[in-house]
């Protein structure tokens, strides 16, 4: 099925919590909305900020990391009485909200950030923090998948990449790989690089441009190594392992939400730290960090300093939804899912 392009998509990078960021109206509107930094004589008196909404229901992955999302008791040890009502789970990781009232609903969705590496200190790119509203009828179920930050590389003595981030996935009860299937995707953020790139807003999760391309990302090109793609909606991240590995464990890529969102396998001769994060983050491998998952999964990085960075993977809103905006990056390890009533 053919889907309507989205206008007025663009890619903002991150910005720091002192510099008003764009926000992308992922609507009709052709141009960013720009807050005001600042205000001219003329400018009249100055309005206090409104306060945004304390969202109803708040998703969240139990503070679990790595590349398997948590159990349904390590959630009720966290959830208050008010989430252990409406809250359920089809398979682990895969939590079942069920509305409980037809009305208009604002859902928020964040993706993860990629691996953490205290190797060298360079950052992992960071999840993506998109919005829309959605009219839902009482007794609807949707299925969510909160993004899980990948393990961080704590050694000192090799210089690993990371994985990268989960995505955050709201989607419909007995999903299928139809692209009609998705409320809403959040990308998640590419693992830390080992050699200092030119600055660049690749790593971090996006918007989505081309509603055609719902890939899973590339492996790296160094197949000895072989890091892993983050995945997307219609498939797997590219990576199967290391050719030289001492204890494969499987495939690189993250996993699509139809196989059932994992983060990608470590490879080389490390350990688990280097696995990708729940949600479908690209493993690692020595020097090479994996790709954030997304609508379309992001790409591994590379092996040398003249190599583009890992990329973060992309978000995507249902096109029925009302006020889609893309908000931006934000800073907070994992992913969440948070809804508010809004009628």
């Amino acid at each position: 099925m053919s889907m309507p392009m989205l206008a007025g998509v663009g890619l903002l990078c991150c910005v720091s919590s002192s510099v008003a960021a764009a926000v992308y109206n992922m609507g009709d509107e052709e141009d960013p909305v720009v807050p005001k930094t600042g205000a001219g004589p003329s400018a009249g008196p100055i309005a206090e900020p409104i306060a945004e909404p304390i969202a109803d229901y708040t998703f969240t992955n139990a503070e679990i990391v790595g590349q398997f999302g948590p159990t349904l008791p390590e959630l009720t040890k966290v959830y208050t009485s008010k989430m252990k009502e409406v809250t359920s789970m089809s398979k682990q990781g895969f939590q079942v909200w069920t509305v409980p009232e037809t009305g208009t609903y604002r859902i928020d969705a964040y993706g993860a950030k990629g691996g953490v590496n205290t190797y060298n200190n360079n950052p992992p790119g960071l999840g993506a923090h998109i919005t829309g509203d959605f009219t839902l009828t009482k007794g609807t179920k949707l299925v969510i998948i909160v993004g899980q930050q990948a393990p961080g590389f704590k050694g000192n003595t090799h210089s690993h990449g990371t994985g990268g981030g989960g995505a955050t996935w709201v989607l419909k009860d007995n999903f299928t790989t139809s692209t009609n299937d998705i409320y809403m995707v959040a990308g998640g953020g590419a693992g830390a690089p080992v050699f200092n790139h030119p600055s660049s807003g690749d790593a971090n999760g996006s918007t989505q441009a081309n509603v055609n391309d719902t890939s899973g990302g590339a492996a790296s090109i160094d197949t000895q190594r072989n890091a892993g793609g983050g995945a997307g909606w219609g498939g797997n991240g590219l990576g199967t392992r290391a050719t030289v590995s001492q204890k494969p464990d499987g495939p690189t890529g993250g996993k699509s939400p139809i196989n059932g969102a994992t983060g990608g396998n470590w490879t080389y001769y490390w350990s688990s730290e280097l696995s990708g994060g729940f949600g479908g983050g690209g493993g690692a491998s020595i020097q090479i960090p994996g790709g954030g998952g997304g609508f379309s999964g992001g790409d591994a990085g590379g092996n040398t300093s003249n190599s583009p960075p890992a990329q973060g993977g992309t978000s995507w809103i249902m096109t029925s939804a009302k006020n889609r905006q893309f908000l931006g990056n934000h800073d907070d390890n994992n992913g969440k899912v948070e809804i508010t009533i809004k009628s």
